[in-house]
This record gives structure tokens, sequence and C-alpha cells, in this order.
């Protein structure tokens, strides 16, 4: 925030109350943004499992799972350090064609040398 030459002759009162307006304004800039980026975390699974979660503000758009299976089959190349990157990979480049909140798994037969060899849409759903 640079000098406002707008506020010369100003009392010093009407000159805090533009500024703390700016800075407000600067906050719902900031908090905008921030709502419209996708986010990606890692979530707590309550199965044979990793998942992530891709977010946009409050509202939850995907739900990427994969299955324990998959991790340990020697074919897949997935490793248990780096899954939660590899999981926000994949699912970054279909969050964005995910209109609905869905949840998707990938099961061992759908992952080769750690790459996706199955088709999006024929993942499963749960």
């Amino acid at each position: 925030m640079g000098y406002n030459y707008g506020m010369q002759g100003k009392t010093s009162q009407q000159q805090a109350i533009v500024r703390l307006r700016e800075k407000e304004d600067e906050l719902r800039k900031r908090e905008s943004k921030r709502q419209k980026e996708i986010t990606c975390k890692p979530i707590k699974s309550n199965g044979d499992y990793r998942a992530v979660s891709f977010e946009q503000g409050v509202r939850t758009l995907l739900e990427l799972r994969v299955s324990g299976s998959a991790i340990a089959n020697g074919t897949s190349k997935l490793d248990e350090k780096t899954i939660d990157a590899w999981l926000e990979k994949i699912g970054s480049r279909y969050v964005k064609a995910n209109q609905p909140f869905e949840s998707v798994l990938i099961t061992s037969s759908d992952v080769v040398n750690s790459e996706l060899v199955t088709d999006w849409k024929d993942l499963k759903r749960v």
C-alpha cells in the first residue's frame, strides 16, 4: 500500500477508515482466491486402502483411493512412502472434470509400473 494522494487534507480518522477498508478488501481478495484453489490432503482410511481428498474451499470434489493390494502388488511399483504424492498426481488430472463428488478406488489390476492403465471412467466408484 503506497501513499494515497486522495487522502490529502483528510483527518487522521478518515485516513484510518480508508486504510481499514483497503485492508479488508485485500483480505477478501485473498480469501476469494483461496476458495478457488483446489487442495489435496491425505485422509485417514477406515479400511485396506490409502486415500486423498481434493477440496475447493469447504467443498470436497473427489476422494481418490488406492487399495492395499495394489500397493503390495509388485507389478504396480507403488511405494508406501510416496503413495500420497502419486494419488495427488493421478487425481489432479481428473479433479476438474469431476463435477459431482465421487469416491474412486484404484485396484491392483488398474496400475502397472506406477502408471494408471485403466481408463478413468472405468475405475471402480465406491
